[in-house]
C-alpha cells in the first residue's frame, strides 16, 4: 500500500480544493510530475500492472528514453504504462512517420530498440494521418496511424492500412495491430502473375533492425525474433499470422529480423484482416530474460524467485556477481548472465517461467552444488545453495547469440 500513500501525497501537493461546481481543478504539470516519479522509481514499491496507459505529445526531452539508439525527438508521441516507455514518430510524409522508434523498460529507461520498418505488398507504408486516444474500458492508451497503398496502376489492389500501438495496463510490451482493408480488388492478371512467382510478394513485411554489436535470435519455429545487446534487447512476437526470419545483412541496412505474412491473407474486396504482434523490451540480453518475455507474450505463468548462498566451503567467500543456470527436462538450459547480487552478498532475485528446475551457480573460481527449485506462477520461490572452490568456474558461455528458446 506504500505506493498509494505516496500517490495520495503527490496528488495532495498538486491538486487544488474542489470547486463548488463539483469539479476538481488540477494544477498544471501534476500528472507529468507523477509520471516522471513513476518512471525513475521514486514511487517505491508499487504494482506496475495497475498503471493505466498514457499517451502524450513530446514537448520535453525528459519524456524520451535514454541511450545511443534513441530515435524519438520533440513533437513525436510517448506511449507508456507501468512497465515501459515507447515513442512513436509523428506523421511527417516520410518513411519515419508513424513508426515505433524507441522502447525502454522502467525504471532503467534505456532504449533497446534500433528502429522498425513496414511494407505492404512490397510498398513502404507512408502514413498520412495520426490520432491518439484512451480506451476507458481497458484503460489502454493508443496511437493510430493510417495510410493508403494503391497498386491499381499495375493491376494490383488498392488498400487502406492502419496501425494502432497500444499501451495497456499489465502488458509488458507495445501491442501493435495493423488493419489491412481491400478497397478495390486486384485484376486477374496481377493475381496470376503473383501466383507464378517462386516467392509471391508478402502481404506484410515488418523489420526489426539490429544495431552494431547486437546479436540476433530467431525461434526455431519461426515464432519470434529478438535483437540482444549490452543494454538488454527487443523481442518481436507475432500474435497469430506469419513467421519470423533472419533477413540477409545489407551494407546499407545491416542485419534485420523480418516478420512476414503471406499474400494468402490478402482480404477480398470490402473485407479486412488484422495482423497483430507485440514488441517487448528485455531486461537483460540472456536466455532467462528472453524466456520470461516469451512466456508473458504467450500468456504463460511466470514466477519470482530468490536464490541465496548459505553454505561456503573452504577457500570461498561472499561474491557480488554470478552466472546462474536453470535446467529442466526436455528443454535447453536457461541462463541468467552476470547477475548482480541484490541488497547483500550472494543473494539473487529474478523471474522465470513456471516449472521445475535444476539450479547451478558459478562465480569466478566458485561453483555451487546443484539444487532443485520449483517455480510457480504468481508466487515467490526460494532456494539456498552451497558453494565450493572450482578451478576455471565462472567461464560459462553467456553470449546472447548462443541463447536458445527453452
Amino acid at each position: 500500500m506504500k505506493h498509494w500513500l505516496v500517490s495520495a501525497a503527490l496528488c495532495a501537493t498538486s491538486c487544488a480544493a474542489p470547486q463548488q461546481s463539483g469539479e476538481i481543478s488540477v494544477l498544471p504539470g501534476a500528472s507529468e510530475r507523477f509520471l516522471l516519479a513513476m518512471r525513475v522509481g521514486y514511487l517505491g514499491d508499487f504494482d506496475r500492472a495497475m498503471v493505466p496507459g498514457d499517451v502524450r505529445k513530446v514537448f520535453d526531452e525528459v519524456q524520451l528514453p535514454r541511450g545511443d539508439s534513441r530515435g524519438g525527438r520533440l513533437a513525436d508521441y510517448s506511449l507508456e504504462n507501468g512497465h515501459f516507455l515507447a515513442v512513436v514518430a509523428a506523421v511527417d510524409g516520410t518513411a519515419r512517420g508513424g513508426r515505433l522508434l524507441d522502447l525502454a523498460r522502467k525504471p532503467k529507461l534505456t532504449d533497446s530498440l534500433e528502429r522498425t520498418s513496414l511494407e505492404v505488398l512490397g510498398v513502404p507504408v507512408l502514413y498520412e494521418t495520426l490520432l491518439t486516444g484512451f480506451d476507458e474500458a481497458t484503460q489502454a492508451a493508443y496511437v493510430e496511424v493510417s495510410a493508403r497503398v494503391d497498386l491499381s496502376a499495375q493491376g494490383g489492389p488498392a488498400l487502406t492500412v492502419s496501425t494502432r500501438y497500444d499501451a495497456a495496463p499489465g502488458v509488458e510490451g507495445v501491442l501493435s495491430h495493423t488493419h489491412v482493408k481491400t478497397e478495390r480488388a486486384a485484376s486477374p492478371e496481377w493475381r496470376k502473375a503473383q501466383a507464378e512467382l517462386a516467392e509471391p510478394t508478402p502481404l506484410l513485411q515488418e523489420e526489426l533492425f539490429v544495431r552494431l554489436g547486437q546479436a540476433v535470435q530467431v525461434g526455431k519455429d519461426a515464432d519470434y525474433g529478438a535483437a540482444l545487446g549490452a543494454d538488454g534487447g527487443t523481442l518481436l512476437r507475432p500474435l497469430g499470422y506469419g513467421k519470423v526470419t533472419l533477413a540477409e545483412p545489407e551494407a546499407s541496412a545491416g542485419q534485420r529480423v523480418s516478420w512476414l505474412v503471406g499474400q494468402e491473407q490478402l482480404p477480398a474486396e470490402g473485407q479486412a484482416v488484422v495482423l497483430s504482434r507485440i514488441f517487448s523490451s528485455l531486461e537483460r540480453s540472456d536466455s532467462a530474460a528472453l524466456a520470461v518475455a516469451l512466456a508473458k507474450a504467450s500468456g504463460e505463468e511466470v514466477g519470482d524467485i530468490e536464490l541465496r548462498v548459505e553454505g561456503y566451503g573452504p577457500g570461498t567467500a561472499p561474491f557480488q556477481r554470478a552466472n546462474i543456470q536453470f535446467s529442466r527436462a526436455g528443454a535447453a538450459p536457461i541462463t541468467v548472465c552476470n547477475a548482480l547480487t541484490t541488497g547483500e552478498d550472494a543473494h539473487f532475485a529474478f523471474s522465470l517461467p513456471a516449472g521445475t528446475y535444476r539450479v547451478e551457480l558459478q562465480a569466478t573460481g566458485i561453483a555451487s552444488y546443484p539444487v532443485e527449485l520449483v517455480v510457480l506462477g504468481e508466487r515467490r520461490g526460494f532456494a539456498a545453495v552451497s558453494v565450493k572452490v572450482a578451478e576455471g568456474a565462472g567461464a560459462w558461455s553467456c553470449p546472447a547469440s548462443e541463447t536458445k528458446r527453452p
